[in-house]
Order: C-alpha cells, then structure tokens, then sequence
C-alpha cells in the first residue's frame, strides 16, 4: 500500500528486505525485529510504520521505543497515537491510515466460492474458541496461518464472507483485515471494539457484533446471498471513495495528483 500510494504521487519507490539507501527517505516496518543499535545506523530522515497494537503487555513496545524516539513514527490505529502520546513521544508520532488503492483490489467478482467463511491470522484460545462456534453452525469454514501475498488472495476470492476476531478483548482494531475485505468486495463481519480506529465513513460497510454474536452473523450472511453481496458492495463503494495517496500526500506536504 505504501509503496503504491508514494508511486501514486510520482515518487520513485521500492520495496527492500534488511536494506536502506543514504540518499532517499527510509520508511521502516517492523522496526520491533531490529536490534535497538540500528538507532545509532539508520539516516537520521528515516521513518518508522508500526503495524502493532499499542496495548499493555506487548512484547513489541519495549522494542519499538527506541525507534520511536529517533524518528518519526507513522501509526494506523488512532489508539496506538493516543497511547504513544500517553508515553510522550506524541510529537513523533503521526496517523497514517490505510485507505483505498486500485492495487488492492486484487480478486475476481465473479470467481466461485467454495469457503463460507474465511479467518485468516493468529490463533489463540479466544479465536480459536469462535472459530469452532462458526464452525458448529454448519457453515463450511477456512482458517489460515501464516499465509500471505497470492496464496491468500486466491483464498479470499473463492470466500464468501470474511470474520474478523479480536486476538484479546482490549485489541486495537484489525485495520488491515478489514481494507483487505473491502477493497475486494468482499462481506466483512468483525467483532465490536475499537471501532475508533475506522474511518467513521467506512463503518456502514461492514457488519459488526458482540463475539457471542458472530456465529449467527456469519450463518445469516452465508444464507442471504442479496444481503450479503449488497453490503459487500456497499463496503468497496465507500472505501474506494478514500485515497491511500491523498493521504501520503498530506503526511509528507507534497501536492496529490488526482485518481
């Protein structure tokens, strides 16, 4: 997405693995895998993106802190700004939110759909407990772990809905999950919580409920073709009137093209 939306503004950009250039502006992920002394390496310009959630108990903030406090940090969640702020390093951090890209849309409408319900992530004794609650209403469910890039894609175009679980109960809201859906057209049904972090215009194109709620969703959805579609229809109609590039654009002070 960030590499689109900066190409998308008529930046030159490029995607590289445990690599940084000295003459460009460095944009980090998953800075909470690198060793804290890279502080010390990284061009003074770079910036940091934390995927993470910010919630007591995270492994990844004692990382994260560092980097954090060399550079600017972009963030997704409004929560996860807020708790930076809390720790005062507000004024290195900046909203970032994802929103909406042609090349992300990436699956075929018309494709035939084998799994009912798709859940891809994680698992933990509370998801796992859902998920098996879906699975006991009769509906034909896909779990998976650790896949990604194309493999997923093909998996979220033979889907009919897609659920999303909070891995804990004071989770920061699965952004990501929920851009994935919508950009595809694709129903999304997420548990309630955090809905903070969404893009208030984007909150009527997905279906929300209390986690003891969302086997019934999921069967309901799975067995009204006409409502299911229309809100799928209705999320990809509201999330692709937002801009990735806009966005980007705004973030850095540099003039948006138009779509």
């Amino acid at each position: 997405m960030v590499l689109h939306g900066l190409r998308g503004l008529g930046l030159p950009a490029r995607v590289v693995v445990n690599e940084y250039l000295r003459d460009a502006t460095n944009i980090v992920f998953a800075a909470h895998n690198l060793d804290p002394s890279l502080v010390e390496v990284l061009p003074t310009g770079s910036i940091v993106y934390n995927t993470e959630m910010v919630v007591p108990g995270s492994p990844f903030i004692a990382s994260m802190l560092p980097f954090v406090r060399a550079f600017e940090t972009w963030d997704y969640s409004p929560t996860n700004v807020r708790r930076w702020e809390a720790m005062g390093l507000g004024a290195r951090v900046r909203l970032v939110r994802p929103a909406y890209l042609p090349h992300y849309t990436v699956v075929r409408t018309d494709a035939p759909r084998d799994v009912d319900v798709l859940f891809y992530g994680m698992l933990g004794a509370r998801r796992q407990g859902v998920l098996e609650s879906i699975a006991r209403t009769g509906v034909r469910l896909k779990v998976l772990i650790d896949v990604w890039g194309d493999e997923l894609n093909a998996w979220i175009e033979r889907s009919r809905l897609l659920v999303n679980i909070h891995h804990r109960g004071d989770a920061v809201f699965e952004t990501a999950r929920m851009s994935k859906a919508l950009a595809n057209r694709r129903c999304f049904v997420s548990e309630a919580g955090s809905l903070d972090d969404v893009d208030p215009s984007l909150l009527p194109g997905f279906v929300t409920g209390d986690v003891g709620d969302l086997p019934s969703i999921c069967r309901a959805l799975v067995d009204d073709d006409l409502r299911r579609e229309d809100i799928a229809q209705r999320g990809f109609d509201l999330y692709r009137a937002t801009d990735f590039s806009r966005t980007l654009a705004e973030v850095l002070g540099v003039e948006a093209r138009g779509r």
